[in-house]
């Protein structure tokens, strides 16, 4: 009976095309070893991060050092290991893939830590090591903070509205015979207090359009660390991106706290209403809220204490994933100030809370 090699011959096909496949792994020369996906869930049953999140800053750490920087915002412009040049092949086409949603790309062996900041916006904050610009293979991931930097446009100390950052991280690691992929779940990395404020009884001051609201002790830094991770269960039918369970991580507060301060919108001739926008608070911060004139020299609303507030009718902050709130201040005769989330219970300042009728 006559023999047949084509077993034979399939085998050693096999093997060559294994061995081959070892060798592109451990040069890392022709794939793409590392894809990492982003996702934003504004609850858990509507992903919605093409509604909030329009360009992506990522710094990517290995054993603590920074090793690439990327920015994607409608344009890319990266440096160090994640530099889109890199990606170049010999005919020009692109090997990597960088998009707001999606990263592709090649990396050497190794252990990594990537810090993704979504909506970020130089000038309003900025990424630093002790006053000093980050370095690629010189900053050391505990040394680097993002600062809220912008100045308010009536100073006095204050600062403007931070940007509607988002924030998620990931430690992960890379080896030469096998390609990794994970879903990156993002977190609002902001705080947003929207405030309406009525004279009830009492003459509003002559120029509501010079008045602006200050709201002291909030964060105006982030260290490039994790210090809790907030669980979430989807509930749509099927995810569009990644798996059901989903894990926000929160960024660590660099202790660094100032003052914000935003212009009122007059509203009628007795009602302005404000917006401030600030780094997340934490249950350890301690922000008073006042409203003064546009000279900042005269205050119009005394102090109000938000952090006893927040803790009296149960408002967390630091594991709260959606920081926004909204108030209505009413100021009546006689110095009475209340204070009503959305009507839905108020507090009188200085006392306790009552059920409104």
């Amino acid at each position: 009976m006559k023999r047949t090699r084509t077993p034979f011959l399939a085998a050693l096909l096999v093997l060559a095309l294994a061995a081959c496949r070892i060798r592109e792994l451990e040069d890392c020369s022709c794939m793409q070893n590392v894809e990492l996906t982003f996702r934003y869930h504004e609850t858990p049953g509507k992903e919605a991060m093409p509604d909030y999140v329009g360009s992506m800053t990522h710094l990517l750490f290995r054993n603590d050092t920074l090793v690439g920087r990327l920015a994607v915002n409608g344009h890319v412009e990266g440096e160090g290991l994640l530099n889109p040049a890199a990606g170049l092949l010999s005919d020009g086409s692109q090997r990597n893939l960088y998009t707001l949603r999606t990263l592709r790309f090649n990396l050497p062996a190794g252990t990594y830590s990537l810090y993704s900041w979504g909506n970020y916006l130089e000038g309003t904050s900025l990424f630093e090591e002790h006053g000093t610009p980050p370095q690629i293979a010189q900053s050391l991931r505990n040394d680097l903070s993002l600062h809220h930097i912008k100045a308010s446009p009536a100073n006095h100390g204050t600062l403007d509205n931070s940007e509607r950052l988002y924030f998620g991280s990931h430690t992960f690691s890379v080896t030469r015979t096998r390609r990794y992929s994970h879903t990156i779940d993002l977190l609002n990395a902001h705080m947003v207090l929207s405030v309406m404020v009525v004279w009830e009884g009492v003459a509003p001051p002559a120029n509501l359009r010079d008045l602006r609201l200050r709201l002291s002790d909030t964060p105006t830094g982030y260290a490039q660390q994790v210090t809790d991770t907030l669980p979430m269960t989807l509930t749509a039918p099927q995810p569009a991106y990644g798996p059901r369970e989903a894990a926000e991580h929160v960024p660590a507060w660099d202790g660094d706290a100032g003052t914000l301060s935003a212009p009122v919108t007059p509203l009628e001739t007795n009602k302005v209403w404000s917006q401030l926008i600030a780094y997340r608070l934490r249950d350890e911060n301690h922000p008073i809220l006042s409203m003064w004139d546009g000279e900042g020299s005269t205050q119009i609303l005394k102090n109000l204490d938000l952090g006893r507030f927040f803790e009296t009718i149960g408002w967390a902050r630091t594991r709260n994933r959606r920081q926004e709130y909204d108030l209505l201040i009413t100021l009546r005769a006689g110095g009475e100030v209340t204070i009503e989330p959305l009507g839905v219970i108020p507090w009188m300042d200085g006392g306790t809370i009552t059920v409104k009728r």
